[in-house]
């Protein structure tokens, strides 16, 4: 029984997990460069261009595509990291893009 109980135990564990945690489909007005930032419960997709020294970013709805935010973000690291992998968002409040690696693109003050 005790040996039974142990071999159950992963697959119930496993059958609570997610099925998938990958991104919804791009609305039709956001561009297919976008990355998702977020989850299975909600996110946003997002689109972020470095110039010379400065960062610029355009934010979209989930559902709709709207355009929740759009111009320019201060990063407050210094590391260079790569704006397409969509490994490196971590989440997004309304004013900062949060990083994994713990940094932030924020909106202006």
């Amino acid at each position: 029984m005790k040996t039974m109980l142990m071999l159950l135990i992963p697959f119930a564990v496993l059958a609570c997990t997610p099925v998938s945690d990958s991104a919804p489909d791009h609305p039709d007005n956001v561009p297919k460069s976008a990355v998702w930032v977020g989850g299975t419960d909600g996110g946003v997709f997002v689109q972020i261009d470095k110039g010379n020294s400065d960062y610029r970013g355009v934010v979209y709805a989930m559902e709709t595509g709207a355009i929740w935010y759009e111009g320019p973000l201060e990063y407050s690291g210094s590391s260079a990291f790569d704006l397409d992998d969509p490994q490196v968002y971590d989440g997004w409040d309304g004013d900062d893009l949060y990083l994994t690696d713990g940094e932030t693109l924020s909106v202006p003050e």
